[in-house]
């Protein structure tokens, strides 16, 4: 016997809704198969909901765009702050530079181990501290360091900054519309369950192919059963 099962899903909530106002507005009297009251308040709600879905999925679909970007601008920048402090450390590798100059750049004066780069920020304290220490060195006379210089290593991190600034923005709009739509659901469930209801009732007297089929045009939802199998 095919059982009834609720939407789970935000559009199908509104194909619900919607499939059980279209099918109202095609009855010679509205009101017979569900009750007014609940068709005006479909038709009070659905929109608002209707709003708040596209309002999430455009929020969810820029953070998604963002989310390209971002990583795009994270692994420019680390590269480019993995290659400088290579060439500085083979810098004192070759004498060039002492090894306590190490200490202007936060890093560890007897390690010649780059730091870890993994996350946003280990990266950005990296790069606040490469550009830094290497702001400093210079300033006392040390050669600046070429290929990649440290001009080249400020311009990507900054990018970095600002796309990961703008990422926290799109994932900040995507948590507000996705808390309205959680905030709207269990009025929508609470709805469409009323409208299943009514409708239900009102087939209860015909045979079971009639009433599935005539439950089914509002949009009640039916599935099969999986047989079960003997082992």
């Amino acid at each position: 016997m095919p059982y009834r099962k609720l939407p789970n899903t935000d559009l199908s909530r509104i194909n619900a809704l919607e499939t059980a106002l279209e099918r109202c507005q095609r009855e010679n009297t509205p009101g017979i198969v569900i009750p007014t009251l609940y068709i005006q308040e479909m038709k009070g709600f659905l929109p608002g909901f209707k709003s708040a879905q596209l309002a999430y999925q455009q929020a969810l679909d820029q953070q998604q765009q963002s989310s390209l970007k971002y990583q795009k601008k994270f692994n420019v920048a680390r590269m480019y702050v993995s290659h400088f402090l290579q060439v500085f450390q083979f810098c004192i590798l070759r004498k060039e530079f002492r090894p306590e100059i190490r200490s202007l750049y936060k890093l560890p004066i007897d390690s010649s181990n780059l730091p870890e780069l993994s996350t946003e920020t280990q990266l950005l304290e990296c790069c606040a501290h490469v550009i830094e220490g290497e702001r400093i060195r210079t300033s006392q006379g040390g050669v600046p360091i070429y290929n990649p210089t440290i001009a080249k290593v400020n311009v990507h991190c900054t990018m970095f900054k600002e796309t990961a600034q703008e990422h926290k923005v799109f994932q900040g709009n995507t948590h507000r519309t996705l808390e309205q739509l959680r905030i709207l659901r269990p009025e929508a469930d609470r709805l469409i369950l009323n409208v299943w209801n009514a409708v239900e009732t009102h087939f209860k007297h015909l045979e079971e192919k009639n009433f599935y089929q005539s439950c089914s045009e509002y949009g009640v939802r039916y599935y099969k059963r999986k047989a079960k199998h003997d082992d």
